[in-house]
């Protein structure tokens, strides 16, 4: 490797190195993604923008607030992150389920894109799907 990434050293824990280490996730209802939007039309000429983020997006239900009883600039930046958190998770406490929203960044730069999941208990109707044989 080269540039900025070859003087980093790997710093992946022996836990995680180890095949039996498992992560148990519970199933995030809202998610923080990094990427970027693409402009473009539909097939009647209206514009449109796609999302395309990382594949691994930050699920926001897990995050669990730092310690803020730490001293000095430590409990200060504990303290400024649990407020950071709190105001994302104000901010999409609204959002309906399937919908996105974009709260930082430009088109020519890198977005965080902040999504709450579609209601599971909603399913396609399978009349309408083009990729199911007839």
């Amino acid at each position: 490797m080269s540039g900025i990434f070859a003087s980093r050293k790997n710093t992946t824990t022996a836990a995680a190195k180890s095949e039996d280490a498992v992560v148990e996730r519970k199933n995030s209802e809202f998610w923080m993604n990094i990427g970027y939007s693409v402009p473009g039309t539909d097939d009647a000429g209206n514009p449109t923008s796609t999302f395309v983020a990382l594949n691994r997006g930050i699920p926001l239900d897990d995050i669990e607030n730092l310690d803020e009883s730490r001293s000095g600039n430590v409990g200060f930046l504990n303290q400024a992150a649990n407020a950071l958190l709190a105001d994302i998770r104000k901010g999409v406490a609204d959002l309906k389920p399937g919908e996105s929203m974009i709260i930082a960044g430009t088109p020519d730069t890198l977005e965080i894109q902040v999504r709450r999941v579609r209601d599971k208990s909603v399913t396609a109707d399978a009349g309408s799907n083009p990729f199911l044989r007839k």
